[in-house]
C-alpha cells in the first residue's frame, strides 16, 4: 500500500472540510472561525497525513509513530482527543517537534513566545528541567504573581 503524494491532498481537503463542517463554524457561513480545538485537530490531521505520505508503506508509518492503527486513524481524520503526552511521544517517535505536528517551526514559536514577553531561552531551560523533574512554574519570570 503506497502513499503517493497526490493522495494526501484530496484526503487533507476532505478532512479539513468534514471536520470544520461538523463544527458548523466555517468563516463565511456565520462569520466565525472554528473553535481552537477544531483548528488543532485539523492541523494535526493534515500534518499526520503529510508525514504518513513520506513512508513507502503505511505500516512503516504506524510502526514508527508508535501508536495503534485505530488511534492514528482517528487523528488523521481530525477526530479523537489526543493528550499532550501522546503528542510528545508521537513527535519523538517521528523525529519531529510537537510544534511541527501543528505546522509550526521553532523559529515561529520563538517569535510568538517573545511577542508575549517570554524569553525563549528561559522557556527552553524550563522544558529541559521539566524533563528531569517537575518544576514549580510560578518561579518563571514571565508568569506574574497573583495577589
Amino acid at each position: 500500500m503506497s502513499n503517493g503524494g497526490s493522495d494526501w491532498t484530496a484526503s487533507a481537503l476532505y478532512v479539513s472540510y468534514a471536520t470544520l463542517s461538523a463544527n458548523k463554524k466555517i468563516r463565511g457561513m456565520n462569520g466565525e472561525y472554528p473553535e481552537g480545538d477544531v483548528w488543532l485537530r485539523v492541523l494535526l490531521a493534515l500534518r499526520l497525513n503529510q508525514l504518513a505520505n513520506e513512508y513507502e508503506e503505511y505500516s512503516d508509518f504506524v510502526t514508527k509513530a508508535g501508536l495503534s492503527r485505530a488511534t492514528l486513524y482517528q487523528l488523521r481524520k481530525g477526530q479523537g482527543n489526543v493528550t499532550i503526552d501522546t503528542l510528545g511521544r508521537l513527535a519523538d517517535n517521528l523525529g519531529v517537534s510537537i510544534w511541527s505536528l501543528f505546522g509550526r517551526t521553532e523559529t515561529g514559536m520563538k517569535r510568538d513566545l517573545e511577542s508575549f514577553g517570554f524569553s525563549f531561552k528561559e522557556v527552553e531551560e524550563f522544558v529541559e528541567n521539566d524533563r528531569r523533574f517537575k518544576k514549580d512554574y510560578s518561579d518563571f519570570k514571565g508568569v506574574r504573581k497573583t495577589v
